[in-house]
């Protein structure tokens, strides 16, 4: 019963989110007909119904709170984060000389192994002048275009977001 009520939420998300990007016109409804169980089929596929959480199942109304809460700060912070290393990307590229002098620094995961981690190393590639270069147990290789853009500060602040937002305690990770 509980996989039922999954995929039904998941389905809704899925249609709202259509709704939402054909702005509510009526006309593209056929289309959504066939895409959004295409996309509810896929997300099934790669996501089974239940088979993937970032962190333990939350208990209570307040844990709830705090890791909705979580999410909201993850997604405002990495949205700045994006905008501004486009344009400090931008900033460096469109010199005559190319302000760039590209690092390579080596950090530890705080975060369990697992989907959390797995998360901040997608997370962490699709910042602007950033990408993990390779990883190895719990270290991890971030490259990034200049060291003034701090690459540690950023992957930590990234791995303390999405703690939060997964409700999981980094005090307990090595």
């Amino acid at each position: 019963m509980r996989w039922v009520v999954a995929v039904l939420l998941r389905g809704l998300v899925l249609a709202a989110l259509w709704w939402v990007l054909v702005e509510g016109r009526a006309r593209y409804a056929g289309y959504g007909l066939a895409a959004v169980p295409l996309a509810l089929v896929v997300s099934l596929w790669l996501v089974p119904a239940g088979g993937f959480a970032l962190g333990p199942r939350p208990t209570g109304w307040r844990q709830v709170a705090g890791r909705t809460g979580g999410v909201l700060a993850l997604v405002g912070w990495y949205a700045r984060q994006v905008v501004a290393g486009g344009v400090d990307v931008a900033r460096r590229l469109l010199r005559r000389e190319p302000d760039v002098a590209p690092v390579v620094r080596r950090t530890r995961f705080h975060l369990p192994p697992g989907p959390a981690r797995q998360l901040a190393v997608g997370m962490y590639g699709l910042m602007p002048g950033a990408v993990v270069s390779g990883t190895d147990g719990d270290l991890v290789w971030l490259h990034s275009l200049d060291a003034a853009m701090h690459p540690e500060r950023q992957w930590l602040a990234l791995e303390e977001r999405i703690a939060r937002a997964a409700g999981l305690d980094l005090t307990d990770q090595p």
